[in-house]
């Protein structure tokens, strides 16, 4: 999958819309080496029950080798909001991942538990 496709998965419809790089910003920066990847992300419940999403749980950043990185203490706004996301009802905002500055190969993944996730190639 490519950044700007949507994607279903269980009862949500994922899209990531753009990402960047940051060097972060006052008190958030990344370790010697590394960047923020911020991915803007919207996820669409089109079910018919309310789903929960936690980007700490579900989302991470995988880059060469298949190594995993997970949400970094960095929230650029407008930071994607975690919790219930109602029937019909959609939510995006930008989650962050500290990786290392010459990583290659680089997903985001989002998943939705059960064994189904998807993988969207950013770079």
């Amino acid at each position: 999958v490519r950044k700007g496709e949507a994607v279903r998965v269980g009862n949500l419809v994922v899209k990531v819309k753009k990402w960047s790089f940051s060097k972060g910003k006052d008190f958030q920066t990344p370790s010697s080496g590394n960047v923020f990847l911020v991915v803007f992300v919207e996820i669409r419940n089109v079910g018919e029950r309310a789903k929960k999403v936690s980007s700490a749980l579900q989302m991470s950043a995988v880059t060469n080798e298949s190594y995993a990185h997970n949400i970094a203490m960095y929230f650029p706004d407008p930071r994607f909001r975690d919790g219930e996301i109602r029937a019909g009802q959609s939510v995006s905002g930008n989650v962050a991942f500290e990786i290392p500055r010459e990583a290659k190969n680089i997903h985001f993944v989002f998943d939705y538990g059960g064994g189904q996730a998807i993988a969207v190639r950013l770079k």
